[in-house]
């Protein structure tokens, strides 16, 4: 939506949620961070067609998704707006040489430029000026990438409303996953920036509401530490139900285990399910 949008900072996760995840490290971000914010994380996601959209507080340049949205002034001059200039310290001179060389004219408001990933851990970059969601979403469709992460695209500097911009998001990827059920995109992140605890706030309550109403599953991760084979552990209920994240934690202090399970359940079922109990 706008050209300069602020820029998402700290932690963050590729695993889809609507609340901080588990941080997804490089090299440089292993160790003791990484531990730190497996502990603290519990991810969720909103399903929305064959689309998981995710709202992450965190660092859009740490996220390691095929495909990282930048929004861009028109003229590609990435040291221009602060998450464009975040992303040019982090990604490396290559991008701007890119945009340069392959868009000399620049870019207008339904052109998406593309880039390579430089130095981050990502496949490619899409620079863009205003909220192209859809056109972004066509593009990694078209080369058959699987998922992306956007920025709180204009709440930033140009201060659109954080209910309106998110509740515009999930539309876009509502229509497009309609539309285009056999779309190669399975995981859509919105990073907001760390210290916007009011955006990620009504980010939050906005993926919640969808998920409510909608009766769509929510992913919820349970871990557990040992000395044992690691499995992953992926609890899957309806949204009624998110306060049972505890399930199982008490259960095998010692034990390193994530063991995937599905419950495609919805409250009803569930509900009668735990009478039984």
């Amino acid at each position: 939506m706008g050209n300069t949008q602020d820029q998402p900072a700290v932690t963050t996760t590729n695993t889809p949620t609507v609340e901080p995840s588990p941080a997804v490290t490089t090299p440089s971000t292993q160790g003791h961070r990484h531990h730190r914010s497996r502990r603290q994380t519990r991810p969720r996601f909103v399903q929305i067609g064959n689309i998981a959209l995710s709202v992450i507080k965190g660092n859009i340049i740490h996220q390691t998704t095929d495909v990282l949205v930048n929004s861009a002034v028109t003229d590609l001059d990435l040291s221009k707006g602060r998450a464009s200039k975040a992303l040019l310290e982090a990604a490396g001179d290559s991008i701007q040489s890119e945009c340069t060389d392959q868009y000399p004219t620049g870019i207008n408001s339904k052109t998406v430029a593309i880039t390579g990933p430089g130095n981050l851990h990502c496949k490619a970059i899409f620079h863009n000026i205003d909220v192209v969601v859809r056109n972004c979403l066509a593009e990694a469709n078209k080369q058959r990438l699987t998922s992306m992460s956007f920025p709180a695209l204009g709440t930033g500097f140009l201060k659109y409303p954080p209910r309106t911009v998110i509740a515009s998001m999930f539309k876009t990827v509502e229509d497009f996953a309609k539309t285009n059920p056999n779309s190669t995109v399975k995981i859509v992140n919105c990073i907001v920036f760390s210290g916007d605890n009011d955006t990620f706030k009504e980010f939050l309550d906005e993926a919640k509401s969808k998920a409510t109403s909608k009766g769509k599953l929510i992913q919820q991760d349970v871990t557990f530490q040992s000395m044992l084979a690691k499995i992953e552990c992926i609890t899957r209920c309806s949204p009624k139900l998110n306060e049972l994240e505890s399930i199982g934690r008490s259960v095998f202090n010692n034990i390193c285990c994530f063991v995937h399970i599905f419950l495609r359940l919805y409250a009803e079922n569930m509900d009668k399910w735990l009478k039984n109990k």
